[in-house]
């Protein structure tokens, strides 16, 4: 089926938050068209203020996130960003977004780290149909990779960490440094 977090583990405020904060980056507006699959495999979208996404690319996103989410989800779920829309000048029902990030929420409904596409940035694929042809499995490969690497880097970090240094944001705990 998919990932086992609950609707409300995974829609939280810290999500919310974090997609926006995903539209800000590079001087982005904040605009931004995000994609969640639900526990029951079912899609929201969630596009606040922000054009819908092209088909072509909320399609094709879909087609990835199911794969994640049965397949790689690491007792937690993915879910994907689209940023900063193509600007046309006219007014359109869909866009191109020129940003694609890939966000891991762990079991908690956290958000720990984005795997993101830029067009034009520092990647092999220049533009959205360079992703969209390098398939799935493609895409699925650069998400695997970056939770490796997130992986790797809090079996490092976390070893000296404490219980009383770890809090769960999505849940609604405050962070130690606020805590009186």
């Amino acid at each position: 089926m998919g990932h086992k977090l609950s609707d409300e583990t995974l829609i939280t405020p810290a999500l919310l938050r974090r997609f926006i904060a995903e539209g800000e980056l590079e001087d982005g507006n904040g605009q931004h068209f995000a994609v969640i699959q639900m526990q029951d495999g079912s899609y929201c979208e969630y596009n606040p203020y922000s054009p819908e996404a092209d088909p072509l690319q909320a399609g094709w996103v879909r087609d990835v996130l199911r794969m994640l989410n049965s397949e790689l989800h690491y007792d937690g779920a993915w879910v994907c960003c689209f940023t900063h829309p193509a600007p046309t000048g006219l007014v359109q029902r869909f866009v191109e977004y020129n940003r694609c990030c890939w966000i891991w929420l762990d079991r908690d409904g956290d958000p720990q780290f984005t795997s993101d596409w830029v067009k034009d940035g520092h990647h092999q694929h220049l533009d959205f149909a360079d992703v969209v042809i390098s398939g799935v499995v493609s895409q699925v490969q650069r998400c695997e990779m970056a939770y490796s690497a997130y992986f790797e880097m809090m079996q490092t970090d976390m070893l000296d960490a404490k219980p009383e240094h770890k809090f769960r944001r999505a849940l609604g705990e405050k962070a130690p440094s606020a805590r009186s």
